[in-house]
């Protein structure tokens, strides 16, 4: 996580594959989002990876109302999430450079994302 700054590595362009299912490729990379190693566990790290069609980079975009989503990864069923932060008190991390995880899937605000054109 970091401030939007609009740079291209912050950028995503999203790949329709139908019946709500996407995949993400980051415009500065050219790498999609991956769930680190095809991991089904929870907390697995969120990485970038070269496109290789597998269900670990392949994301169900299920709407949550007011224009948010949960992103669940197909591999593992979980959401993209923030981590909690290091403090212990549970809550999502907001320090600036936190990697993404998956989780199991809470519709808390730290798994809710938004697509902007």
């Amino acid at each position: 996580m970091w401030p939007a700054n609009g740079g291209s590595n912050q950028t995503w362009t999203v790949t329709n594959l139908g019946n709500n299912y996407i995949y993400l490729t980051n415009a500065y990379s050219g790498f999609a989002m991956d769930a680190y190693g095809g991991s089904t566990s929870s907390g697995a790290k969120i990485d970038q990876w070269p496109f290789a069609n597998t269900s670990n980079q392949i994301w169900k975009v299920v709407s949550m109302g007011n224009g948010n989503y949960e992103l669940l990864n197909k591999n593992s069923g979980l959401a993209l999430g923030v981590p909690a932060a290091t403090s212990g008190t549970g809550s999502a991390s907001l320090l600036n450079g936190t990697g993404l995880d998956q989780e199991t899937v809470t519709g808390a605000a730290d798994q809710l994302w938004s697509f902007n054109n």
